[in-house]
């Protein structure tokens, strides 16, 4: 079905979209990301295009504007057709079954970039799922999910759980908490570790409180050269791969 004229009602919408505030919907730019919507069979609420392509589009509410509009809409400079709001219901704590894996707490991670690559680089290593402190980046952020590559949609993140609740959940399942600090703390290459565990990264400025220092089973650093520290993303993936998670 092909509309010709966009209701206001769709400017609204994706107005809140693009600030990541349109609850249970993600909106996605580009062939790259629609496809991979579309083979994970997720649910495509509207699209909004330049292109005529019915055959990719079959099945969906398409709107066809021009190239204005569809700027006015995107959450990029560059905009790629088509945009898409899709349905994206976000798990929580009680949708993790499994006592055992490894897990990984993001504490204030506030870039969206940052966020979103770490999401991309916990797939690509194994992670189980992701936890997410309050102000931590929303996945429903536009620049998470680009960020991330699609990886958000094979990957468990449980949203706004906050420390105590972080620590209910490793005590029950007697799960140790690894914490990476910066600058003190066993270095990581002498560390050996099995699943299950939960890594803990802290904030790209401040990174983690005394509070989670003190309660965390051990705590571990990268030695670095020359700079004081690496971006939190950058640490992650050295973290996650030294530790060799996927054996």
């Amino acid at each position: 079905m092909v509309k010709n004229n966009l209701p206001k009602q769709i400017y609204k919408l994706f107005r809140k979209a693009r600030k990541g505030d349109l609850e249970n919907s993600l909106l996605i730019e580009g062939q790259k990301l629609f496809k991979l919507a579309r083979s994970k069979n997720l649910e495509l609420k509207l699209v909004v295009t330049l292109d005529s392509d019915r055959e990719i589009y079959k099945g969906c509410k398409v709107y066809h504007v021009n190239k204005e509009t569809f700027k006015r809409l995107s959450a990029t400079k560059s905009p790629q057709y088509p945009l898409a709001l899709i349905k994206f219901t976000p798990y929580t704590i009680k949708d993790i079954k499994h006592k055992s894996g490894v897990y990984l707490y993001c504490y204030k991670i506030q870039d969206p970039g940052n966020f979103g690559t770490i999401i991309r680089t916990s797939l690509a290593t194994g992670v189980d799922a992701i936890f997410s402190s309050p102000e931590t980046s929303s996945i429903y952020n536009p620049k998470v999910l680009r960020a991330s590559a699609g990886a958000i949609f094979d990957i468990a993140v449980i949203q706004n759980i906050p420390l105590d609740k972080m620590f209910s959940f490793t005590r029950e399942r007697n799960i140790p908490v690894v914490t990476l600090d910066p600058h003190k703390g066993k270095s990581i290459d002498n560390v050996t570790i099995t699943s299950p565990y939960m890594l803990v990264v802290g904030n790209e400025s401040k990174g983690v409180p005394e509070e989670l220092i003190k309660k965390s089973n051990l705590i571990v650093t990268i030695p670095v050269k020359g700079v004081e520290s690496l971006n939190v993303s950058v640490a992650t993936a050295v973290a996650l791969y030294k530790l060799q998670i996927w054996k």
